[in-house]
């Protein structure tokens, strides 16, 4: 289980980097065989000291965030996905260049947007929460954990919040909801952003952001089609 990030650094440059935390211990020596080379051919593994695991993706992230606020200190732009989304990097950077200016020295965080949501109380459910975990009846409104982006100071000031927010295991509710209110963070939906899966053609790309629940292979064909110059949308 993996989580990419981008930050951006330049006008028209991306960084990519894959967060992992540590495979059981059943998995860990053929798991950490294959870390250490993807590391020796691309520097772009960051590993830190967790179980790679569902309920531990707040973790993740947070290390994401604290590793965005050491290593990107002057970075414009972020964006967290899961590793089987899509994402246009061009739209994507046109969106926050027009949030920024929109939103000038205002923090913001930007996704799909849910508010208003209620804890799961179905033990059956993968999401279940239990009223000692979350004792609220709503969640405060948060984005979906698949992608979200923001400002790099709005990474930072994350970052920040985390340190004196409390735990909580479902990822995208405790970083841009219980966090992102801790830091005062506003959240812009994003119909551009999007939990669900487009066909996977290049021409349906041309007008978003992301999908997902993509295969590799699948990535590579919207990728191709997209950056085809004779690619042709009705």
């Amino acid at each position: 289980m993996s989580a990419g990030s981008y930050a951006y650094e330049e006008e028209n440059k991306a960084i990519l980097v894959f967060f992992l935390g540590n495979a059981t211990s059943e998995e860990q020596p053929r798991v950490d065989a294959r870390i250490r080379n993807e590391f020796r051919l691309y520097r772009d593994v960051v590993q830190e000291d967790y179980i790679d695991s569902y309920r531990n993706l707040s973790l993740k992230s947070i290390s994401i965030l604290k590793w965005v606020t050491k290593h990107c200190p002057h970075t414009k732009y972020f964006l967290k996905a899961d590793d089987d989304t899509y994402v246009n990097i061009p739209n994507l950077l046109r969106k926050l260049r027009t949030l920024k200016r929109n939103y000038k020295k205002t923090l913001f965080i930007t996704g799909r947007e849910f508010k208003g949501n209620p804890p799961l109380r179905n033990k059956k459910s993968k999401w279940y929460t239990s009223i000692s975990e979350f004792p609220g009846s709503k969640y405060p409104n948060y984005v979906s954990g698949i992608d979200y982006a923001m400002t790099g100071a709005t990474a930072k000031a994350l970052y920040r919040a985390s340190r004196k927010t409390p735990l909580f295991w479902l990822e995208d509710i405790y970083i841009t909801g219980l966090c992102r209110r801790m830091a005062g963070i506003r959240i812009v939906n994003s119909r551009y952003m999007t939990n669900d899966k487009p066909k996977p053609r290049g021409c349906v790309f041309r007008r978003t952001v992301s999908g997902h629940r993509y295969s590799e292979e699948q990535m590579r064909k919207i990728h191709k089609e997209l950056h085809n110059p004779r690619l042709k949308c009705s």
